[in-house]
């Protein structure tokens, strides 16, 4: 092989491994928008529930202070890189509720395309689901624990 070509092959090979570096860096970055501030000294405790196929079907309930400071702070690192709206009702997923220290709640829905945020009316129903790249690994063990 003649040297020229050597430097030639040799340029192609780094350029082809900085771009794969690069994205490779791009997949395990997080990136995105933050979407949630829980205090979880605030959180009492969290139930989950399969949703509307379920109903009737008592929550799973965890009320540990270890348990529950995991799962805040895992929803409070989550970042969403899309948001799509949609002016319809899509598929119920799994409720996640935060039952608050002041008797407040909050419910976050997840569904195989990400965390849906309902709007809208009955009759005029409409979502947002907020999603990353790598969401189904991030609720997983979310999953899992419902489908006990």
């Amino acid at each position: 092989m003649l040297r020229e070509d050597k430097k030639k092959l040799l340029s192609l090979g780094v350029v082809i491994a900085l771009l794969a570096g690069a994205l490779l860096c791009m997949n395990f970055t997080p990136a995105g928008e933050k979407l949630f501030e829980i205090d979880p000294d605030q959180v009492e405790e969290i139930q989950l529930a399969m949703g509307y196929a379920w109903e009737g079907k008592e929550p799973k309930v965890i009320g540990d202070r270890e348990t529950i400071e995991a799962v805040v702070e895992h929803f409070n690192g989550y970042r969403y890189n899309s948001r799509q709206v949609y002016d319809r009702e899509i598929m119920t997923g799994k409720d996640v509720t935060f039952l608050m220290t002041d008797g407040d709640s909050a419910t976050v829905e997840l569904t195989p395309w990400g965390i849906v945020e309902h709007w809208g009316t009955p009759e005029d129903p409409g979502v947002v689901i907020y999603s990353s790249r790598a969401w189904g690994y991030d609720f997983w063990p979310l999953y899992e624990t419902m489908l006990e």
